[in-house]
């Protein structure tokens, strides 16, 4: 017999992965108990709507996520490098993640619909700015980052150019004539991406 630590991570698993597949308008609570073999009453013994559980599980994902970002190690070092390590584990935890990109796709709909909630994301989110800003920071009084720069506003903005093929597929991959989140093109996408926002704040060697 299943422990209750089991049976809510058999829940989320299949949460996640019909959330991912089907999106949320089209998910049911029925089909994801029958997914991940519990009775649909079971399912709302522990989550009260289809809502709350999509929440539970953008709660897991962004812990997950942002706590994998935020304590890997990049305050010491040379900044341009430590900033590439960062921007590349990002990139890497959606192109490795089969349901990490239409999960993220979801979760904006959601939040454009219902606002903000005071999740893990938004719990979390400011720490790893911060980290990141901090960093930049560095860059600047160490001479190796241009002086004008805000490390704030960079920072969030590193993350959304480095994410954009994945949050952005559809239009990115119009525009550029090739999948964004196939193999090569996603490969195409990170090394581009990065090394435009590193050359953009990085001080130029005679």
């Amino acid at each position: 017999m299943s422990t209750k630590i089991e049976t809510l991570d058999r829940i989320m698993a299949s949460a996640r992965k019909v959330f991912a597949v089907t999106g949320l308008k089209r998910a049911t609570m029925t089909g994801i108990a029958e997914d991940a073999g519990v009775t649909k009453q079971l399912l709302y013994h522990y989550y009260q709507s289809k809502n709350d559980l999509f929440s539970a599980v953008l709660n897991q994902q962004s812990e997950t996520i942002l706590s994998a970002l935020g304590n890997h190690e990049f305050q010491s070092g040379d900044p341009a490098f430590a900033l590439r390590a960062i921007l590349e584990l990002a990139f890497d935890q959606y192109k490795n993640d089969p349901y990490l990109p239409a999960l993220a796709q979801e979760a904006i709909a959601f939040h454009n619909e219902v606002g903000p909630e005071d999740g893990r994301f938004a719990a979390l989110a400011p720490a790893l700015n911060e980290k990141m800003a901090a960093l930049i920071q560095r860059g600047i009084d160490t001479g190796k980052f241009k002086s004008n720069i805000d490390p704030n506003l960079f920072s969030g903005l590193a993350i959304l150019v480095t994410l954009g093929g994945f949050y952005n597929s559809y239009m990115l991959s119009s525009l550029l004539g090739f999948d964004t989140r196939s193999e090569e093109g996603a490969g195409l996408w990170r090394s581009f991406a990065i090394d435009f926002l590193l050359n953009s704040i990085r001080i130029a060697k005679d």
